[in-house]
């Protein structure tokens, strides 16, 4: 499918009143720049909904490379090696995970999963880190770091570390 066809498809989703026509438009631009192949058969509304939080978790995520003073940004990539997944990317490496966006749900603990793999690899210590015992935190499935201390404990939802 090529970026004429989803445009085609978004015009006609917004003609139908299935999607917010600004909204639409931004997010399908932002996959063409992207590179992401859109499969003929996936409906562009889980296309865009998909795309859509995935953007919303590395926004997230990326609060808290923010609160934790850690420098730089997370973003969303397709790398040519990745076979048109959706990657999260943080100072030019992309994280060994790929997102597939026709899936439901939220991508929040994996974003968070994958963000940690490669601030980790790029900045060669933990990251982030429990404010209480210095110790390398981990993102649960509820999208919450935890720390494995001697005493493990809920530090904080993903996104709101530092009370952010």
């Amino acid at each position: 499918m090529t970026f004429e066809d989803v445009a085609d498809r978004v015009r006609a989703a917004i003609g139908a009143g299935e999607l917010d026509g600004d909204r639409a438009v931004e997010l399908a631009v932002a996959l063409e720049r992207l590179g992401v192949a859109v499969p003929a058969d996936l409906d562009l509304r889980v296309l865009l909904t998909g795309f859509a939080r995935l953007e919303q978790a590395v926004r997230t995520v990326g609060r808290d490379l923010h609160a934790t003073g850690v420098p730089g940004r997370l973003r969303v990539c397709a790398p040519e090696w990745s076979d048109g997944w959706l990657r999260v990317e943080y100072g030019g490496r992309a994280s060994s995970i790929g997102f597939d966006l026709g899936r439901s749900g939220d991508p929040l603990a994996e974003v968070a999963d994958a963000a940690q793999g490669i601030v980790v690899e790029a900045l060669w210590t933990s990251w982030p880190l429990c404010p209480e015992h210095g110790f390398g935190l981990h993102a649960n499935n509820n999208a919450e770091w935890h720390c494995k201390g001697a005493k493990p404990h809920m530090v904080a939802p993903v996104g709101r570390l530092g009370g952010g």
